[in-house]
């Protein structure tokens, strides 16, 4: 049984939504944020100048260095704004998984990683959409955000990396952990552009459902990490682990053979060219 879900406000299109200076809230540095947040997520991190996020939260480039000392500083500061918030509600789900006393199954592990990510970037308020898409370009930057990102990751990852071996105990560690890498960036690129990954819903007709997709992206991630693992045979073919290598037709039909022979007690028996060569 997946964990309980719980309900959020409908999907609109995020590029419809302005996350600029006056629907900022708070002071300067607020603004800050969400104006760097915004920025980072739209155009990447190294297209993004000190100027140009002073500019869009409408105040001068001495404010950045007085809040945050320089632009590694604001990534920092707006990666860990939400971080905090997406470990905690993940940390619930895990615990209530874990108290539940239920066999630990791969979509409550899976639920417990979507859900958060897809409540903050289906949530319109504040410019949290945003923050999904400022994970995609960190994660994609060589160097320090990308490790900060990481790190920050670090101790979820492991609590997730825990129960998923519990759940699939015959899935090799490194295949899994593997996988998980792969569900990572999926995840994130599916969230951080809902116009896009909704488009199998809209090009059918139909109105995009946050709940259908969300569950649907749940289902791919699971479905992801629990396929069968395959490995090459020395013919270099591929096989599932765990069946067992088949023997070449040449060598079964010598087994097959000989199992025969011995089967009717005529293994030392001549043929007719040995009879014909010893005559």
């Amino acid at each position: 049984m997946a964990a309980k879900q719980v309900p959020t406000a409908a999907w609109t299109d995020p590029s419809s939504v302005s996350v600029g200076r006056d629907e900022a809230v708070g002071g300067t540095e607020e603004r800050l944020l969400l104006a760097a947040e915004r920025l980072f997520a739209t155009r990447g991190v190294d297209a993004v100048s000190i100027r140009s996020i002073t500019a869009e939260a409408g105040c001068n480039t001495a404010a950045v260095h007085y809040y945050f000392s320089s632009k590694d500083a604001l990534i920092e500061a707006v990666l860990r704004r939400r971080m905090a918030v997406l470990a905690a509600r993940r940390s619930a789900i895990l615990d209530a998984l874990e108290a539940s006393g239920r066999p630990v199954h791969v979509h409550d592990v899976i639920r417990a990683f979507v859900e958060p990510l897809a409540e903050i970037a289906f949530d319109q308020r504040g410019g949290a959409p945003f923050y999904v898409g400022f994970l995609r370009q960190v994660m994609s930057h060589p160097g320090k955000p990308q490790a900060l990102v990481r790190e920050e990751f670090a101790p979820q990852r492991q609590r997730l990396h825990h129960l998923l071996h519990l759940a699939m105990p015959d899935v090799p560690r490194p295949v899994l952990h593997f996988r998980f890498l792969i569900a990572i960036d999926a995840t994130i690129s599916h969230l951080a552009d809902l116009e896009w990954s909704m488009t199998p819903w809209t090009d059918a007709g139909a109105r995009p459902d946050r709940d259908l997709f969300v569950e649907s992206l749940i289902d791919a991630v699971a479905g992801l990490l629990s396929a069968p693992v395959s490995s090459a045979d020395p013919t270099g073919r591929r096989r599932r682990a765990g069946t067992p290598r088949r023997a070449s037709r040449a060598a079964e039909a010598l087994a097959a053979s000989t199992r025969s022979t011995k089967a009717t007690g005529k293994g030392n028996t001549p043929t007719k060219h040995q009879d014909s060569q010893q005559s």
